[in-house]
């Protein structure tokens, strides 16, 4: 399950660090602009894997690897 609570204050906190903003004033001035436009651009992330093939083993893999890749948030074909 995505935790987006958990997720906005890893990206609020990089925010504060990389670039010393207070992160309170930019959430009363832009509200929540730059969390929207930052889940926007994840969730323009795809990721192609491999088709299904006759090997059990391998397909497992593939599948562990989607629900991985699911449980961040970020789209599989």
């Amino acid at each position: 399950m995505i935790n987006h609570k958990k997720m906005r204050e890893e990206f609020e906190a990089w925010m504060e660090q990389r670039f010393g903003v207070n992160i309170e004033k930019v959430r009363s001035e832009c509200g929540s602009l730059l969390f929207d436009a930052w889940q926007a651009s994840r969730a323009m992330l795809v990721i192609e894997l491999p088709d299904d093939d006759l090997s059990l083993e391998r397909n497992n893999g593939i599948d562990e690897c989607r629900d991985a890749i699911a449980a961040v948030g970020i789209r599989t074909t």
